[in-house]
């Protein structure tokens, strides 16, 4: 079935992909209720591929790795832009909320099948990279303590350098 609300189409379905959303059509599994906290993240997460038009981005990279399909670096772009809409997403889905709990839940839909893996995934995974990007601490001054960290590495190559020579 298909519902229309603020510009945007609502389907309900049974697809193990979803929830996932094309443009300005969302594609809700039927398991999740919207109402809950997990079904009100995941809207807000699936709003904003809809509101920075990720598709149109997704799209665009899966053209240029079409045609240039024999170079690994279009690959790895391609997979890198998909991982940075997952961290907008992720972020504007969790202001405000429980990151732990947003954590909890990426982690459940991952493993939500019936069956369990020969090896697991997730060491090399996309979800350990968001997990990780959702619970790194904001603080103020840790592009500061990047930035004061050149100097050194100056210093120390500096003196490699001088020790090097003589």
């Amino acid at each position: 079935p298909q519902e229309h609300f603020e510009g945007i189409s609502f389907y309900q379905t049974n697809l193990s992909e979803a929830p996932f959303s094309f443009f300005k059509n969302l594609f809700w599994k039927d398991s999740i209720l919207i109402h809950s906290d997990l079904g009100r993240q995941i809207l807000k997460h699936e709003m904003v591929h809809i509101e920075q038009k990720h598709s149109r981005d997704k799209i665009f990279t899966e053209m240029v790795t079409a045609v240039f399909w024999w170079n690994p670096v279009f690959h790895l772009i391609k997979k890198e832009i998909s991982l940075i809409h997952e961290y907008l997403a992720d972020k504007k889905a969790i202001k405000n909320s429980d990151t732990r709990a947003f954590a909890q839940m990426l982690l459940a839909s991952q493993f939500s099948g019936n069956h369990l893996p020969a090896a697991s995934p997730f060491l090399s995974s996309n979800l350990k990279k968001r997990i990780t990007m959702l619970t790194k601490s904001k603080t103020r001054f840790s592009y500061a303590r990047r930035l004061f960290a050149l100097p050194i590495l100056f210093i120390i190559a500096f003196a490699y350098l001088v020790n090097a020579k003589n």
